[in-house]
């Protein structure tokens, strides 16, 4: 018997095949999207004997499909997909339940982490461009939308506490210049926040944004994340504006006529596009979307 196979039969030599490492460059969308988790909850460190870094993203349980759209984004960089798991705070005698995704080490995460975290602590690159789909990111990470008491988009804002000031306001200049108007930089606890309260501009960012969302992440076009909490995405039943006959509306066609109105849609081309999507009522006579029918919706 030889040396190798008796180290094999003993465990001392590993037979398992050792993981890929994870690709050497990321498309121009993955790079998009890594900006966006960057911005928000992604953090990248060392781990392992070979001290090669890796990206790890943690989320509330409710967030998992979000992992897993991430993961679908990714794949390649990753050994397997999201895992669940609790943990029991002793503070609060509760036990929480999150999940999270680990990639695989490797010399494209040690890239990322020396352009974002230059000395240790994380910061905002200069070269660094929001573009839709990394706003998107950021938002669906750290976003979050304020309704007026008719439903209509007031405030957004970004948390964005765990930077230094500086960057912070690195940040609110790029959006500045994005949308032509000024970002103020709010001070928020021990941090500094982001935020716009004019509802034109909140209308441009979420029309900017929202086909760069995730649909597991669009209930974030909600007050407070709540759909629930929107008073206009409350009616599942309604009259006919052309007959007069009941339509009985799924609460999903109602919130996606919300968010239609909310970016700038008016009654009359939300119906033409529920027509041309295909979209139906369950019960009613017509059978057909018209601008009086969205009217009783809104």
């Amino acid at each position: 018997q030889s040396c190798y196979d008796y180290s094999r039969h003993r465990g001392i030599i590993s037979t398992k095949k050792p993981p890929s490492p994870p690709p050497k460059q990321f498309t121009s969308r993955q790079e998009e999207i890594i900006n966006g988790l960057m911005l928000g909850d992604g953090c990248v460190h060392a781990t392992g004997h070979n001290r090669r870094n890796l990206l790890e993203v943690g989320r509330s349980q409710k967030d998992i499909e979000y992992l897993n759209w991430q993961y679908e984004e990714f794949k390649g960089f990753y050994n397997s997909p999201p895992k669940s798991r609790k943990e029991f705070d002793k503070r609060t005698n509760k036990t929480y339940f999150s999940a999270y995704l680990l990639s695989k080490s490797g010399e494209i995460f040690d890239d990322v982490r020396e352009k974002w975290y230059p000395e240790g602590k994380k910061n905002v690159p200069r070269d660094l461009k929001l573009t839709p789909l990394t706003i998107a990111i950021w938002f669906c990470d750290d976003g979050c939308l304020r309704y007026d008491k008719k439903g209509k988009y007031e405030k957004i804002a970004f948390a964005t506490q765990g930077f230094d000031k500086q960057y912070v306001e690195f940040l609110a200049e790029q959006l500045s210049r994005r949308y032509n108007i000024k970002f103020r930089v709010h001070r928020n606890g021990s941090g500094f926040v982001i935020q716009m309260s004019r509802s034109t501009i909140v209308h441009r960012i979420v029309q900017d944004i929202q086909d760069h969302i995730p649909n597991c992440m669009y209930r974030k076009l909600y007050a407070n994340g709540d759909k629930d909490r929107n008073p206009r995405a409350s009616k599942d039943k309604i009259k006919n504006g052309s007959t007069g006959g009941e339509f009985f509306v799924s609460k999903p066609i109602v919130d996606e006529i919300v968010i239609l109105n909310n970016s700038g849609k008016t009654a009359r081309e939300i119906a033409a596009i529920l027509d041309a999507s295909g979209i139906k009522t369950i019960r009613s006579k017509s059978g057909k979307w018209d601008r009086r029918t969205i009217s009783k919706i809104l």
